[in-house]
């Protein structure tokens, strides 16, 4: 039976025990608050900015962007200087739909065939069949979450935007039955983010895929980087007051961009564009440091972050911000928010 993890679980200084645990607590055990941390264990890349449902809690419906894949040429030259740093972690994603990339498979060997130790994926796992299960488990994905937002068919719908419930359940069986049937040790975890429309339904979905899993993440909305103002602030990327992701791991997004959060669906957090620019290089650059320096001031000064879109998420809110670095964002309409 699957281990079934709480939002306080997964908080700073738990003593809770798991897979998901314990990659978050990696993390944040990387943090070190400089300006120039060392080069970080793990990347993100952005593979596709497209996603074929309109979740609730996420701030994607907002994002001004083109969509766009990620092209293959940009995708393994950046994931070869990550390696060549000792980066050996790569998500694939970054806050949209992996599945709705056609390379994926041939993303995931190429990961795998570079050296790196751990590949992973987090989808609605709605546009994928048994067999392309098993070719992106032959081609060496190492974890897959399912993010499954209701117990019921119902209750799923009026969260994900889509009658995909079916579909998502299939693929975890699927899954399941492929990790099996291939011997491989594959980590499938379920994400539940609790809102109005799927309360009570938590209970109903353990009991649906509690014996194919091993973890189900239960966790509540947050307001990420302001978008969701209605929400508390995002507190589990924080370490000793300040938010470990631009100090602990690389995102890149599809347009090919070093960006300071796996959130930012405009590049509001760009930093340096990795066509012009090496990836450590950008990594290490004044336009970064910047960055780390003002996140670490907010401990004793939260007007640090006056107008960046990090005083949403860290602070709560929809405060005016602008881009970090004006040259790379997408102009977000109504980017001046309430005070």
């Amino acid at each position: 039976m699957a281990r079934v993890l709480t939002p306080e679980d997964i908080a700073p200084e738990t003593e809770a025990e798991g897979h998901i645990v314990r990659k978050i607590q990696q993390r944040r055990d990387q943090f070190v608050a400089t300006t120039t941390p060392s080069f970080p264990r793990a990347l993100m890349m952005e593979i596709s900015n497209i996603c074929n449902h309109a979740c609730g809690f996420c701030a994607l419906a907002a994002m001004n962007r083109p969509k766009q894949l990620m092209p293959p040429e940009l995708f393994r030259d950046i994931v070869a200087q990550a390696f060549a740093q000792g980066v050996r972690e790569a998500a694939l994603g970054g806050g949209a739909e992996p599945l709705a990339c056609k390379h994926l498979e041939d993303y995931v060997a190429f990961c795998k065939d570079t050296g790196y130790d751990y590949v992973y994926i987090t989808t609605n796992g709605s546009i994928a069949d048994a067999e392309r299960w098993r070719r992106l488990i032959e081609a060496g994905l190492d974890s897959i979450k399912v993010s499954i937002n209701g117990g019921t068919r119902e209750s799923y719908l009026a969260v994900h935007g889509k009658d995909d419930f079916e579909a998502a359940i299939a693929s975890v069986r699927a899954i399941d039955a492929g990790r099996k049937e291939l011997g491989r040790k594959v980590y499938l975890g379920i994400s539940f983010v609790e809102m109005a429309e799927n309360e009570g339904t938590f209970e109903t979905l353990i009991g649906l895929l509690s014996p194919y899993v091993d973890e189900i993440l239960h966790s509540r909305p947050v307001n990420v980087s302001g978008y969701n103002p209605e929400y508390p602030p995002e507190l589990i990327s924080f370490q000793d007051g300040v938010c470990f992701q631009p100090f602990s791991r690389i995102h890149v997004s599809s347009d090919g961009y070093l960006r300071a959060c796996c959130v930012d669906y405009d590049n509001n957090l760009a930093i340096e564009d990795l066509a012009e620019t090496p990836l450590y290089e950008a990594w290490v650059s004044e336009r970064f440091q910047e960055l780390r320096q003002r996140l670490m001031d907010n401990r004793e000064d939260p007007e640090s972050l006056t107008g960046l879109i990090c005083q949403g998420c860290i602070h709560g809110g929809n405060p005016n911000y602008a881009p970090f670095n004006s040259k790379l964002a997408t102009t977000v309409e109504g980017s001046e928010g309430d005070e």
